[in-house]
Formats: C-alpha cells, structure tokens, sequence
C-alpha cells in the first residue's frame, strides 16, 4: 500500500488523483489521505485506482501539501506536473521510479445511471446543455460575477445550467440547486460543455471528460489542463492575466479579472459547441511536408463531401498551406 497525502482543496485534491493512476498502473494499492469533507463528498466514489482513504495527519509514503504553493515554477507549470515531479522525488527514496510524466489527466469515475438520471433531469430544456461553472468559494479571482451570466444567459442557444452553490434567479438560466458532488459529475457528464472559472467543480469537468471552454484569470488554464482533455480558453484583455496570486493587489474583493465581456464569452460558446455538437463534418489531411503532390488530389476527392477541409502538416513545414483551413466550395 502507498499512501498519498494532500489535504486540500478539491481540484488540488482531484489534480493530485493522477499520482494515485500512476501507482496503480504500476500494480501498487494506494490510500489517498485528505480531509474527511473531501471523502465524504464522495468525488471519488468508485475510483479504479484509489482503494482507501485516511486522514490528513496519517503517515505516508508522498506527501503533496505545499507541492506546488511553494514551487518558483507555479507561474509556468500545471499543479499536476508539480505533483508528479514532487511524488517522484519522494518515492525515489523508497525505491519506486515513477515513469517519465506523461499524458497527466484526472480520471473521475460517474456511473451510467447517474448520467442517464441527470439527463433525464434536462430533458425538458433544449439542447446544447451549457453547464455554468461560475465562481470559486474562496478565491474572487477566480469567479465571474452573476450578472455576467445573466448577460450571457441572451445571446447563446440552448440551455445554461447553473451549478454554483449561490441561487441564481434569471428565466435564462436553469438552477440545477446542486446539492452534492456525485450530482454535479452527473449533470457536467452530461452536459455538452463546462463553461468556467479554475475551481474544483471544472475539475470535475476534467475528470469527466467534459468538453470545456475555460476562463483563464489568475491562473491561465494553459497551466491547469493539458491536450488531454478537450478544452480551449478566453480570458479578459488584462496585463495581470496569470499573475498566480491568491489575492489580488490591485483589488482583493473584486478584482478586475472578474469582470469579461458577456460577448466574448458567448462567442466562444457558440464555437465550442458547434465543435463539439454540431453537424459540421470535417475532412484532416495530415501531410509531412506541404510539397507532396497527392495533397490537391486528396482536396478534390473530399471537397464536395465536407463542410471543410483541415491540412495538418508536420511540424517542420513552412509552405503557406500550413495549417490552412478550406471551406467547402473553395478551389484546391
């Protein structure tokens, strides 16, 4: 048995899990110690590769408080990478070598029937489902303010699903009054995009494999999430987007990274889910190199099939179709 300790908070919690993956690949039971309201939420109920859990102050094998609060690198690497790294040198001393870091995502474990219960939940309301991931309890650069998500609320199709612990009252916007965490994973799993702030329920998201369109503030989601998962962000038009700081100097209640413009985010939101939901059809054309002669006939054997036509090239190509995206239609 290897025991992990991180005590708090939940995403930190939830983003530490990776390690627990790790050990357990490797053929090891582990033991995540935490604090008693993080096991009781039951966020990690049914987890494949956590067998028990103990508390906080129990001994143990890694130890992740402080693992990634007191690194210098915290502005430019992920608490996840940092835990990784931090277990790595701990278990080193025990004569466990943990493979390179590598593909580090969360994974939550929702049943079946939990997601069919919250579907059935939002079956009354049109589709897409947008879940509104809010605003964090403790952080205010970390929360996009209510009305915000009001604004928002008319100029997006759909439905936005309120997940926040505070009540929302706008006839845009469906409260879904979540009382727990396994009702949470349920209707985020369900959703067909998590829209938010860097707090534990978008790590829920993660760990369910939501679509995700983050809102970078203090933390830029660059650092939070990695191509594992499917996610792109915005953030407001700010030189202190990043700054890493628990409280903001400029204004601790409400700092100006709160405030992002309701167009912005409903834009994005429309994007997100016409990528992910939509009946778009695309055709990606990978290439070595953008000199290859077969690329014009592969364009005009699909172009009157698709919507568009994606050319993704090697890393190393220069020519001007790298990366080039033709609309259907278009001549190759």
């Amino acid at each position: 048995m290897v025991a992990i300790t991180r005590r708090a908070a939940f995403g930190d919690v939830i983003g530490a899990s990776v390690i627990a993956d790790e050990l357990a690949r490797m053929g090891y039971r582990v033991q995540l110690n935490t604090l008693p309201v993080i096991v009781q939420s039951r966020v990690f109920q049914h987890h494949r590769s956590i067998s028990s859990f103990g508390n906080f102050e129990d001994p143990c094998h890694v130890n992740l408080d402080g693992a990634y609060e007191h690194s210098p690198l915290r502005g430019t690497r992920s608490a996840m990478s940092l835990f990784y790294e931090a277990a790595h040198a701990q278990l080193l001393r025990q004569g466990i070598h943990l493979r390179p870091e590598c593909n580090l995502r969360p994974q939550l474990r929702i049943l079946p029937e939990e997601v069919e219960a919250a579907r059935q939940m939002m079956a009354p309301f049109p589709r897409p489902w947008i879940a509104v991931i809010p605003r964090s309890n403790s952080w205010p650069n970390r929360t996009v303010p209510q009305e915000v998500w009001s604004s928002v609320a008319h100029l997006v199709d759909g439905t936005m699903l309120w997940t926040g612990t505070d009540r929302i009252h706008d006839q845009n916007i469906v409260d879904m009054r979540i009382t727990d965490m396994r009702k949470l994973m349920a209707v985020l799993a369900a959703a067909d995009l998590a829209v938010g702030v860097d707090t534990g329920p978008m790590w829920c998201a993660v760990g369910v494999n939501t679509p995700i369109l983050g809102i970078s503030q203090a933390r830029p989601f660059s650092i939070l999430i990695n191509d594992q998962s499917d996610w792109k962000d915005i953030a407001p038009k700010l030189p202190c987007i990043g700054c890493s700081d628990h409280l903001c100097p400029i204004d601790k209640v409400a700092p100006p990274c709160q405030i992002v413009a309701p167009g912005m985010i409903a834009s994005a939101i429309r994007e997100r889910v016409e990528t992910s939901t939509g009946n778009k059809i695309s055709a990606v054309i990978p290439c070595l190199h953008d000199r290859d002669p077969r690329i014009p006939r592969c364009i005009e054997a699909v172009l009157d099939q698709v919507d568009e036509v994606i050319i993704s090239l090697d890393g190393g190509a220069t020519g001007a179709v790298a990366g080039a995206v033709l609309p259907a239609g278009a001549p190759p």
